[in-house]
Parts: C-alpha cells; sequence; structure tokens
C-alpha cells in the first residue's frame, strides 16, 4: 500500500492512498515460493501495517509455498503486541523508520497535522524492543537540515539499545531538490563520526553495522534520484554521490 499514517516531508507517496487486490498478493506469494532460489520478501509502502490483513495474507500464502524470509519495513507506530508476537513466530526481519534526535526526526518525520512524532516514537520503540528479539534494523532518513544530527541521533540509538540484540542501522539521505556541495560535505562529515561510534560500539563487543540505503541499486551509481509525483507537484531526491565509509 502507498496509504501511510505519517505524511513525512521527502516522501513521494505523501499523498497516495493505493492498495494491491486481494488477488494480486495472493498471486506474488504463490510465484515467489515457485523459484528455486531463496527469496526474501519485502513489504514496503507507505505504512505496511495500514493493510494488516493483507500483509498476513502475503506472509501466511508465501509460508505456505516454501517461503522463509521476510523484511519489514515500518514507521512501528501502528505495530500492536499482537503484531510484534506474529512478527516473532514468523521469522520476520524488522526496520523501523526512524530519523534519530528530535532535532533531526520533527523536520522530516511528522504527522498528518504537520506535528513532530519523536514523542510518540519514544514510546512505541520501547514496546518494541520489550517484545521484539530478533536482530533490529533501523532506517534513518537524512536531509540537508538534519545531516548534522546523524551522530548524535546514532548514539541516541545505541544508548537506547544497550545489551539488547543489536542494530544494522541503513541511512538513506534524500531531499526536495538536489544537494549542494557544502551539504555533501557535512553529510561526509557526519558519516564519519556516526562510523567512528558504531566502530567503537563494534571493538566493545557489541552487534552493529552501518548500511548505505541497500535497497535501490541505483544510489550506487552516485546519482541523485528524481521521484516525482506530478498529479500532487510533489518531487523528492532519493539517494545522494556516493560517499566512501
Amino acid at each position: 500500500t502507498t496509504a501511510c499514517n505519517l505524511a513525512c516531508t521527502y516522501c513521494h507517496a505523501i499523498h497516495r492512498t493505493e492498495r494491491l487486490p486481494d488477488e494480486w498478493v495472493h498471486a506474488t506469494a504463490t510465484a515467489a515460493g515457485a523459484t528455486d532460489d531463496p527469496v526474501l520478501l519485502v513489504p514496503f509502502g507507505g505504512e505496511p501495517l495500514v493493510a494488516w490483513p493483507a500483509f498476513q495474507q502475503l506472509v501466511d500464502t508465501a509460508e505456505s509455498h516454501g517461503v522463509r524470509e521476510f523484511l519489514l519495513c515500518s514507521n512501528g507506530l501502528l505495530a500492536t503486541d499482537e503484531h510484534l508476537d506474529y512478527f516473532g513466530r514468523h521469522h520476520i526481519e524488522l526496520t523501523v523508520s526512524w530519523d534519530g534526535v528530535p532535532e533531526a526526526n520533527d523536520r522530516l518525520r511528522v504527522d498528518k497535522a504537520g506535528r513532530g512524532t519523536s514523542h510518540a516514537f519514544a514510546r512505541r520503540f520501547e514496546r518494541i524492543r520489550a517484545h521484539y528479539q530478533r536482530r533490529l534494523q533501523v532506517r534513518i532518513t537524512v536531509g540537508p537540515e538534519s545531516a548534522r544530527h546523524l551522530a548524535p541521533s546514532i548514539a541516541h540509538l545505541l544508548a537506547e539499545l544497550g545489551p539488547r540484540p543489536g542494530v544494522k542501522i541503513c541511512f538513506m539521505p534524500v531531499s526536495t531538490e538536489p544537494w549542494t556541495e557544502a551539504q555533501l560535505c557535512e553529510l561526509e562529515q557526519a558519516l564519519s563520526q556516526a562510523t567512528d561510534l558504531l566502530a567503537a560500539a563494534k571493538r566493545a563487543g557489541h552487534d552493529v553495522a552501518l548500511a548505505y540505503n541497500e535497497c535501490i541499486v541505483a544510489h550506487e551509481l552516485g546519482e541523485q534520484i528524481l521521484f516525482h509525483d506530478a498529479p500532487f507537484e510533489h518531487a523528492c531526491l532519493w539517494g545522494v554521490k556516493m560517499l566512501g565509509v
């Protein structure tokens, strides 16, 4: 689904509400199990939990046809104990979209009224960690105005996790206009600080990793990728020049 409970400023699906028909969900799940190769199904959105019955249909049908790997990307704010227990029973990897400390998160990740979501997420994150015992993945979206908060955001996340199961951080740079050279330099400095933090955590024995939004292969070409939703006059650049990490 492209429907979502939030209205993040950078999202190219911000005004959309389409959902895949049930027969398409069934066909996808069935076909995924028909291949001889291992399959990882990644339900995405919008917010997949808005379409919870379709999500369950996808997982249950795919499992019945032999698929065993799933990765869900969610903002987590709709996740109930029922959802989290389901993820555990079905071995679903969870990627939580969260943009860091309030100075960063509340610039980008807002609700339908334009209000920041940091307070709501802080409450929900603790619940997720209490019920979800697998290694968590966190996707941090970074804009030009929030790049300098990347290292403090990662430090805050590591403090929240403490000794619990590890974390893989996927960072994704976005903007509604091209990044300038000065902004790219600031992002590069922020990445250097962030990787120092993660390296220290790794040396201390924690299970941590950093990825450059590996979902979109075109990013690796060093391009700025434009998503344009013409009917709504909304455009967003996902990805910037590849930076060495």
